[in-house]
């Protein structure tokens, strides 16, 4: 059972795990594929980070209701899940991790949505939906990132 279900605006549903107080800095763990909101990659070093874990289903994945039938999954349309939850979540600055998979909704957080591809728009798109947001890409962290690491790669983004 997800901790918290937030509806969106087309009547999907995302489901959303939180790890922590809800008064430390916020990391968003986008899952990767095949993955869901369950997924950290330490637990015992999320809890020393002093961190609000929140991980998040994508549509069709875990307790997240899937997309209408003949609708194209996209991950610009994930993004907006992502910034839609955090805005109803109250969440005014994230540190934003995407694992595998994930990393590609996370970088169209960072650098924008679908018209980062013929250049980055920095974000502003997405700032703007999340004022004061903090996204940070963690360079080196390569496709799968190593466990040993999971403890630096929250330091970097918290």
């Amino acid at each position: 059972m997800p901790d918290r279900v937030i509806q969106l605006a087309d009547g999907r549903t995302l489901a959303i795990d939180e790890r922590g107080s809800y008064d430390a800095p916020a990391v968003v763990l986008l899952h990767p594929a095949p993955g869901s909101r369950r997924f950290d990659p330490d637990p015992a070093a999320t809890a020393a980070a002093g961190i609000r874990l929140l991980t998040i289903d994508r549509h069709g994945y875990g307790g997240s209701t899937p997309l209408p039938d003949g609708a194209v999954p996209t991950v610009v349309g994930h993004a907006d899940d992502v910034a839609m939850a955090l805005d109803q979540l109250g969440v005014a600055q994230a540190g934003i991790i995407g694992w595998s998979a994930g990393g590609r909704v996370r970088t169209t957080l960072v650098y924008g949505g679908a018209d980062a591809i013929a250049g980055p728009l920095h974000g502003e798109w997405y700032a703007a939906r999340i004022p004061r947001a903090k996204l940070q890409v963690v360079p080196g962290s390569g496709h799968l990132v190593a466990l040993n690491a999971w403890a630096s790669i929250i330091a970097a983004v918290a």
